[in-house]
């Protein structure tokens, strides 16, 4: 890699116990556990601004009965594509930014409300995209005389 590219990989390992009690099932447990990867490029267009593209996938253990209580939804799982543009001007003291992602996941809870019960139970929703845009511009506080 040369100087002005870098290159970012990663990964998180996740091992997720839960327990719970009812009073219409009792104590019931669950654990889950999975290696999530992480990667990304940068490159430094010059001393201001930088491009970058970033991929993850996701990994999300989730505690919600399926509907009927026949044990519980399984973890969210998904993918995550980001690309974007930075800035950081005065050392850091001003930074602007412009991100396109795309996110799919698998598995998201539809909560399903049951009248008098105080168990949550969900349905899996399966293929559930989102493609989005984000514009940031903040500076850092500054007193004169630090």
């Amino acid at each position: 890699m040369s100087d002005p590219l870098t290159l970012i990989v990663g990964a998180r390992y996740t091992d997720w116990r839960g327990r719970t009690w009812s009073a219409g099932v009792g104590n019931d447990s669950q654990s889950q556990s999975d290696v999530t990867p992480y990667g990304g490029l940068i490159y430094d267009i010059n001393d201001v601004w930088s491009v970058y593209a970033s991929y993850t996938e996701i990994f999300q253990p989730q505690s919600y009965r399926l509907e009927g209580g026949n044990g519980y939804l399984d973890p969210l799982t998904g993918k995550n594509y980001e690309t974007g543009v930075k800035a950081a001007w005065f050392d850091g003291l001003v930074n602007a930014s412009f991100s396109v992602f795309r996110l799919e996941q698998d598995n998201v809870a539809d909560i399903v409300g049951i009248p008098g019960s105080f168990v949550t139970t969900a349905t899996p929703v399966s293929d559930a995209g989102q493609r989005c845009g984000q514009r940031r511009v903040r500076g850092r506080n500054h007193r004169c005389g630090d």
